[in-house]
C-alpha cells in the first residue's frame, strides 16, 4: 500500500513538473505560444483622430483588448519576432483600416503608433531601445503623430533650446537625455518658431526612466474630440 501511495505521489509530480516545463516557454502575444528566446515586445498607440474604437492584429491574430480608443496605449505585448503583419481594425468590424508588414528584432521593444485621418490610416513602428540614462537624468524623445500641423519642435519650458527640432508627420525622434526633474512643462511649437501651441503641465521626470512625449489631433478642429493635444507615457 505504502508503494502505491509512492507511486501515485511519483507519477503526480512528473506530470506538475512536466506543465510546469511547458508554460515557462510560453510568452502569450495573442493566444500563440512563442518559444523562449524568439520573442519581441512591442506597444500600440491608438493615435487616429476621428476614428472609433479599434482592434489590432499580428499576422491576422487579433489581440483581445476590451477598450482601444483614441490617444490608449497597449503596454507591451510579447510578440514573435521576424518579420509580422501588422492590422487595425474599426472594433467589432472585419474591414481593415490598416495593413502592414513590420520586422521585429529579437529581445527589442517597440512602438507601433495607429496613425492619420480616416481614409489615410497608417500604422508606423518605432524602436523603443536607448542606452541606459545617466545619474540623476531621464531618457525622453519626441514623436509627431499630428496629421496636418508638420514638423514640431519639443522644449522644456523655459528653455530656449529645444529637446527635439523639426520632427515631421509619423516620426519619432532620438532619446536625449535631459536631467530629471518634477513639476516640468513640455511645450510644442511649429518648426522655426518659439510659440508653443501644446502644453503637458505638471509632469515628473523620474531619473532612470524613459519617455516618449508625443502629439497627435488636428490643429483644424480645435473644439472637437479629435483636437490636437500632447501626451506622454514612460517605458
Amino acid at each position: 500500500m505504502k508503494d502505491f501511495r509512492f507511486l501515485i505521489f511519483s507519477i503526480s509530480l512528473f506530470i506538475l513538473v512536466a506543465l510546469l516545463s511547458c508554460s515557462k516557454g510560453d510568452m502569450s502575444a495573442n493566444g500563440q505560444k512563442i518559444p523562449n528566446g524568439n520573442v519581441a515586445f512591442v506597444s500600440v498607440v491608438h493615435a487616429a483622430p476621428q476614428t472609433g474604437s479599434l482592434q489590432f492584429a499580428f499576422n491576422d491574430n487579433r489581440v483581445n483588448i476590451d477598450v482601444f480608443n483614441f490617444t490608449d496605449r497597449v503596454n507591451y505585448l510579447n510578440a514573435f519576432s521576424g518579420q509580422r503583419r501588422f492590422a487595425a481594425f474599426l472594433k467589432g468590424s472585419s474591414d481593415t483600416l490598416v495593413a502592414k508588414n513590420i520586422t521585429l528584432q529579437q529581445n527589442k521593444n517597440y512602438t507601433v503608433f495607429i496613425t492619420d485621418i480616416p481614409g489615410k490610416t497608417d500604422a508606423v513602428l518605432v524602436r523603443d531601445s536607448s542606452r541606459a540614462p545617466g545619474a540623476d537624468s531621464v531618457r525622453i524623445r519626441f514623436a509627431n503623430m499630428s496629421p496636418d500641423l508638420g514638423s514640431l519642435d519639443l522644449y522644456v519650458g523655459g528653455s530656449s533650446t529645444p529637446l527635439a527640432t523639426n520632427i515631421a508627420f509619423k516620426t519619432a525622434g532620438d532619446f536625449i537625455s535631459v536631467r530629471a526633474a518634477n513639476n516640468v512643462t513640455l511645450e510644442v511649437s511649429r518648426s522655426g518658431s518659439k510659440d508653443a501651441f501644446l502644453q503637458l503641465k505638471g509632469i515628473n521626470l523620474v531619473s532612470g526612466n524613459y519617455y516618449t512625449v508625443w502629439s497627435t489631433g488636428l490643429g483644424s478642429l480645435p473644439n472637437s474630440e479629435a483636437k490636437s493635444r500632447l501626451t506622454i507615457f514612460w517605458h
